[in-house]
């Protein structure tokens, strides 16, 4: 909750000078937060948990963490961002967390959370190292399942249209595949990673993630005219420079296109 304080001073001169703050209340220093990998937690697969914690203000908090699942007991430090990592195969329907943190000041704080699951049927975790990419990159997914062989499906969604379907092999519950990202795949993208059960459900795993575009390279058109008579030779200067403006060797793909082709394509 929030409290705004109002103060006023006035002097003997009756000069009055008025300041207001708005302050938050909070139950404890540090805020925690359990956060499975993909939301929630799959049955038999080994699952990443992230913990993370903060002060009221925002600022990351570097803290012990001892975490208890289901009475398994496990340790770790948080990052710079407040973020610590545990992994974890659970192995029944439900899953009991209770996280404690105690950070350098002293300052403690818990935090307990259920997680209920469907250990009858098949699973699928997707992995990818991070959640910010460019055009030209790479992104390394692996996948883990239940099944030992067979097939995971991913599609590749963008605006909420399909621009790309692949079909992963799975060996021993993993499979691997890299995606490179062509121009055509930026901005906002969504992941789905799915299998087919022997019973034909369907079970799926879902990561978002957003491609800059690519804008390091600069490209400049220049002709020696302004104008050309028609039949006249033409000469016609590109050049590629980079963000600093210096030249940058590149290949450069040149279309030149009469506008009268795109009149007749109209009508």
């Amino acid at each position: 909750a929030f409290i705004r304080l109002d103060i006023e001073v006035i002097d003997k001169a009756n000069h009055s000078e008025k300041t207001s703050q708005k302050k938050k209340i909070v139950q404890d220093v540090i805020g925690l937060s359990i956060v499975p990998e993909g939301g929630v937690l799959r049955p038999n697969l080994e699952n990443r948990i992230y913990v993370l914690a903060n002060y009221p203000d925002g600022t990351p908090c570097v803290a012990q963490v001892d975490m208890d699942i289901n009475g398994k007991k496990m340790k770790a430090k948080t990052d710079d961002y407040g973020i610590a990592e545990f992994l974890y195969t659970p192995k029944d329907s439900r899953s009991e967390i209770l996280v404690e943190a105690k950070d350098e000041k002293g300052e403690t704080a818990q935090i307990k959370k259920e997680f209920s699951m469907d250990i009858d049927r098949d699973q699928i975790i997707m992995r990818m190292a991070r959640g910010i990419y460019k055009v030209g990159d790479n992104i390394d997914l692996q996948f883990l399942t239940t099944k030992r062989s067979g097939r995971v499906y991913l599609d590749i969604i963008k605006d909420n249209q399909t621009v790309l379907t692949k079909s992963v092999s799975i060996n021993n519950g993993k499979g691997n595949y890299k995606l490179n990202l062509s121009p055509d795949i930026s901005g906002s993208i969504w992941l789905h990673a799915y299998i087919v059960t022997p019973g034909s459900d369907i079970v799926r795993d879902t990561r978002f993630c957003y491609v800059h575009s690519a804008d390091d390279l600069f490209i400049g058109v220049k002709g020696n005219k302004d104008e050309y008579l028609p039949g006249e030779d033409g000469e016609i200067l590109f050049t590629v420079t980079g963000k600093d403006g210096r030249p940058k060797v590149a290949a450069l793909c040149i279309a030149i296109v009469d506008e009268a082709v795109f009149a007749v394509s109209e009508l």
